[in-house]
């Protein structure tokens, strides 16, 4: 039996023999268990097994709605069809839909990636879906392209993320928003994004599926990037951890990192896959590191806290005299203490603080003062400058201490964010400076 959406779509529950359901899902091949229900194979006498997601770099996953959809049809409500975007072949998949062919054209110019074209999902037997007639592709946008960002990225996608959303000079609501959330929770899906509509179905729908997955709406903008930013960000998942990354492995990191929304996660992934191999790297690179260790650490705390952490690991100081906003980073000190015992650096800092908004000249005098209360003449130093333009004003122009030595962490930055990959270690003595 040859496949024909056409004929497979005018099929009736109530007309299927075991032979005929059997035949049925044969023609499907292995696109089966995505687009007929699962009573088709109870009536072929054949147990119904679900597919995981495909989430190989590439990977996406669309849902379709069946217009006019009947309780006796044999095709699922709301389907979804498992793709791949591929940079090494040389045009689209001429078995998938003609429409959704030409959708996946126009998101690749979008992207500036005409090199990039859609097939089946990692090799999957498909039958010939070019005739394929659901009306509007225009649905697949939001997760053709996300799929197709994260593959420039290198990144893989997270199979329990879902999504539908249409692009016409602007993000678009959609149709069949029940039953795509009703396919997605199917297929364990955790979080579903759709664009923000206001009718009184969209609401029931919401109300209907909110403690059973994430919903998440997505602004209508006509910014095409800020469109699809929360949904690539949660789609995206993080990359396994590597003792010695390839330039590769690195590479992912920087990109996963950079699609972090906040300062918090940001530290939290630094901390989880960028602190050994880091510390590797820089030890490789910098030899003369022990020869500077277990000095005095005196450090201006702000939100890159993981840079103080890897300066003290990397330089076991003997003391360590940090300075703080009043009521800023308290919690992100104790893990600061937290992370370093667990490494053996049982250092207690002293910490002094100062009020908000104080002016540089007050600060001067504040910073300048207490470390001439608590450090010797001829203590050795160690100035970490990286995170305060103010501490590093100060100790260039008042640096009474022979003994210091002034860190910098240099890193490529790109919209106010680093690539943490990048980064160098900058160490100055006096006359350097």
């Amino acid at each position: 039996m040859a496949f024909d959406f056409s004929v497979v779509r005018e099929t009736r529950l109530s007309h299927l023999t075991e032979r005929k359901a059997v035949q049925l899902l044969k023609s499907c091949r292995e696109l089966a268990p995505w687009l007929l229900r699962k009573e088709v194979y109870a009536i072929a006498d054949l147990p119904f097994h679900r597919p995981r997601i495909p989430n190989d770099i590439g990977c996406c996953w669309i849902l379709l709605v069946q217009k006019n959809w009947e309780k006796e049809s044999v095709l699922r409500p709301a389907m979804i069809l498992p793709l791949e975007w591929k940079s090494n072949e040389k045009e689209h998949d001429k078995r998938l839909p003609d429409g959704l062919l030409a959708l996946a054209q126009s998101i690749s110019e979008q992207l500036n990636a005409s090199h990039w074209t859609l097939h089946s999902a990692e090799g999957m037997k498909i039958p010939d879906l070019s005739s394929m007639d659901i009306g509007q592709w225009s649905s697949a946008w939001v997760p053709l392209f996300s799929g197709l960002q994260l593959a420039l990225l290198d990144l893989q996608p997270r199979p329990d993320v879902f999504a539908t959303g249409a692009w016409d000079d602007n993000l678009k609501p959609i149709a069949g928003l029940r039953e795509k959330i009703e396919v997605a929770r199917e297929w364990s899906g955790k979080h579903f994004f759709f664009p923000q509509a206001d009718d009184a179905e969209t609401s029931q729908t919401e109300q209907l599926f909110r403690k059973e997955m994430r919903l998440h709406k997505m602004r209508i903008t006509t910014k095409l990037h800020l469109a699809v930013r929360d949904h690539l960000t949660c789609l995206a998942a993080a990359p396994k951890k590597r003792v010695y990354p390839d330039a590769a492995a690195w590479e992912r990191f920087d990109h996963y990192y950079r699609l972090l929304p906040t300062i918090q996660e940001r530290r939290a992934f630094y901390q989880s896959h960028y602190m050994r191999p880091v510390m590797k790297k820089l030890l490789r690179e910098n030899p003369q590191i022990k020869k500077w260790q277990n000095r005095t650490f005196v450090c201006w705390l702000s939100e890159r806290i993981d840079l103080t952490e890897l300066a003290v690991r990397l330089f076991h100081p003997s003391r360590m005299i940090l300075f703080a906003t009043e009521g800023m980073l308290e919690k992100e000190r104790e893990d600061l203490l937290k992370n370093l015992q667990k490494e053996g650096l049982c250092l207690i800092p002293e910490i002094f603080t100062s009020p908000k908004n104080l002016p540089i000249p007050d600060l001067r005098r504040l910073v300048l003062g207490t470390l001439q209360k608590t450090i010797r003449q001829e203590e050795p130093l160690l100035f970490d400058l990286t995170l305060r333009s103010v501490p590093i004003s100060l100790v260039f122009s008042h640096c009474r201490y022979p003994q210091s030595l002034f860190l910098f962490w240099n890193r490529a930055m790109l919209d106010h964010l680093p690539y943490p990959s990048t980064i160098r270690m900058e160490l100055l003595e006096p006359w350097d400076v």
